[in-house]
């Protein structure tokens, strides 16, 4: 089976998103983007040790300077149309 990119949008700190996060990190290309509440999450509270799952913040959202890379709409469009399968939380 061919990996999928898959593009979670995650809104609040989600145990159940995070747990299906990490289970379809290990054979599709997935790409996470905190929003709202989440936009302020850090690695600890994520727990996300693939190196290969990229992670943004909505910068609008952001209140502090997350070590997550910060993104606009745009890009955040980008995201959007280049995944296969999106899921919001």
């Amino acid at each position: 089976m061919t990996p999928q990119i898959i593009l979670h949008i995650l809104k609040k700190n989600d145990a159940l998103a995070l747990d299906v996060i990490r289970r379809q990190a290990a054979s599709n290309a997935v790409t996470i983007l905190l929003i709202q509440e989440a936009a302020d999450l850090s690695a600890a509270d994520l727990q996300i040790a693939n190196p290969g799952v990229a992670v943004f913040a909505l910068k609008d959202d952001a209140k502090t300077d997350t070590h997550y890379p910060h993104i606009g709409y745009d890009e955040m469009l980008d995201h959007i149309l280049a995944a296969d399968r999106i899921v919001t939380w």
